[in-house]
């Protein structure tokens, strides 16, 4: 009688033993995803200061040849934050509270228009004193401006994010 409950006792012994290896093993790679992510958001929200940065370049220049060259860095850092995002998305892997979907789109939508903006300034047709560039312009640097400049797992990260997503919107 005696054996069995030795048996039973060293059984349980070994399986809370696994079940708390599993437990660490899961946590310490948890922590790992953690300052994973945040780097991830620091390259994504840096490269969003940057393209407001570079949009600001378009309306300092004079020349022609020079707010073509700037609309197309513009673009070309509109791009890297797209393609930061689709990173940080990837990164994220589920973390459903952030509004990924909506930011994608809208991000995208942005991408595009650009474009159609940077094509109307090739073929002179002055796209850079529209209304319409204008709005774009502010829309970047209110979503540059608002969105959290560190990431962390917390309801008032999430909440200030998805405000500044909701700053963005299709001209």
């Amino acid at each position: 009688m005696k054996k069995s409950y030795s048996n039973t006792i060293m059984f349980i012994s070994i399986l809370l033993n696994v079940v708390f290896l599993v437990f660490f093993i899961n946590h310490y790679f948890n922590l790992g995803s953690k300052d994973e992510i945040s780097k991830t958001y620091e390259s994504f929200y840096n490269s969003v200061q940057s393209l407001d940065w570079t949009l600001d370049l378009v309306n300092t220049s004079t020349e022609d040849k020079k707010i073509t060259e700037n609309m197309y860095l513009s673009n070309t850092r509109l791009n890297y934050v797209n393609d930061r995002f689709i990173f940080l998305e990837n990164s994220i892997n589920g973390y459903t509270q952030l509004n990924l979907p909506d930011i994608k789109n809208k991000l995208s939508l942005l991408k595009y228009g650009y474009e159609s903006f940077m094509l109307s300034q090739i073929l002179g047709l002055e796209a850079v004193k529209s209304e319409e560039f204008r709005e774009l312009k502010e829309q970047i640097k209110d979503f540059s401006g608002n969105l959290p400049e560190k990431y962390s797992n917390s309801k008032a990260f999430v909440q200030k994010f998805n405000n500044a997503v909701e700053l963005l919107y299709y001209y």
